[in-house]
């Protein structure tokens, strides 16, 4: 199985700043290339990060819309997910983290 996913930029509120663009192209790539706060990767983890990372930077410099990732790859980003840290929450954050997490599955 694979999944599909979403790379668009929408807009972020963020008070006293204003609007900012939020890739979730570029969040992705943060929650695979950073550790959980607090602590480290260990190689497994970085090995399964590029591997899940791949797929993302051909989208990201192919112009693509969306990026498909197979199952492993997609559990690997969803777990790296759900320890991440956002710097704020946002209607726009949610939507992205269930975009992901609820990524259809291609036959």
């Amino acid at each position: 199985m694979a999944r599909r996913i979403p790379l668009k930029t929408v807009e972020l509120a963020i008070d006293g700043v204003g609007v900012r663009p939020f890739s979730y192209g570029e969040t992705i790539r943060s929650i695979l290339k950073l550790p959980a706060p607090g602590r480290g990767l260990t190689l497994d983890e970085v090995i399964a990060a590029m591997a899940s990372l791949a797929p993302v930077e051909a989208a990201l410099a192919a112009g693509g819309d969306s990026v498909t990732l197979s199952e492993e790859q997609w559990q690997t980003l969803l777990a790296k997910l759900n320890q991440f840290g956002f710097a704020l929450a946002d209607q726009a954050i949610v939507e992205f983290g269930l975009a992901i997490r609820n990524a259809p599955e291609l036959t």
